[in-house]
């Protein structure tokens, strides 16, 4: 089996911007797009390979830094290689002898744990909005629900429950969902790359905050799940798991 590792890097957005100026348009959405800049300085340091992926900001710090936290098959010594081979703008957005990991510990079978996930919860569809066949496209999962209760002539149900039976979805078999509390809702304006491969536009998804209990029923599938992620947009600071010790929702 794969060792998972959590990983901790702390990149400094400050620097990381006056870098990507260098290769990027100087003026254009992704110098305000945190997931965008965070997602392409992981790349950059570490591969594609090794980058954790799924992450999530953990915290803000006053001086520009972002304390961004991880899963990754690659240990500490192994992303402080791959980081100092970068060139020295990029590198300078990154202290190499801060980057920590520790192996993922995943609770055993009929545990009751708490979690947390930022999720963006989408759907693709060849469906248009009236059931005809039409283009492909995706769909935040509520919107999809509440467009097939229109064709069924039904009242769409809550955006809340659309997202905890989504969540549910997700880890079926690893674990038990239990009771779902949507903690913030926004739509999140992404930056996304053009035909030459430079970030030049905006595109909107949904953003939600979930904090959920549930018992553990398969550790290692809860394991591979974790290490995955879930839903979409999971390279920009979506879909990572955090579970803690279950003591009650507030």
């Amino acid at each position: 089996m794969t060792a998972i590792e959590v990983a901790q890097v702390p990149i400094g957005l400050p620097a990381a911007v006056r870098w990507f100026r260098e290769i990027w348009p100087a003026e254009g959405p992704w110098a305000r797009d945190e997931g965008f800049l965070v997602k392409s300085a992981l790349t950059e340091l570490f591969g594609t390979e090794a980058a954790p992926r799924p992450w999530r900001v953990q915290t803000r710090l006053d001086d520009g830094r972002v304390l961004v936290v991880g899963y990754s098959r690659h240990d500490a010594q192994a992303l402080r290689e791959r980081a100092l081979l970068a060139l020295p703008g990029l590198r300078a957005a990154v202290e190499a002898d801060a980057i920590m990991t520790a192996p993922l510990s995943v609770p055993a079978a009929g545990r009751r744990v708490q979690g947390w996930v930022s999720l963006c919860p989408t759907r693709r569809t060849d469906l248009a909005a009236d059931g005809a066949a039409g283009r492909r496209r995706e769909l935040d999962a509520y919107l999809a629900e509440v467009e097939r209760a229109r064709r069924e002539g039904r009242p769409p149900p809550a955006r809340e429950e659309v997202y905890a039976d989504y969540l549910r979805a997700a880890l079926a078999g690893a674990m038990d969902v239990g009771p779902v509390a949507q903690r913030a809702f926004a739509i999140a304006r992404m930056a996304r790359k053009d035909a030459a491969g430079r970030p030049m536009r905006q595109v909107g998804f949904p953003s939600a905050l979930l904090q959920f209990e549930g018992t553990v029923a398969d550790p290692g599938l809860l394991r591979e799940r974790m290490a995955s992620g879930i839903g979409r947009a999971r390279a920009f600071g979506f879909g990572m798991l955090l579970l803690r010790p279950s003591g009650g929702m507030t």
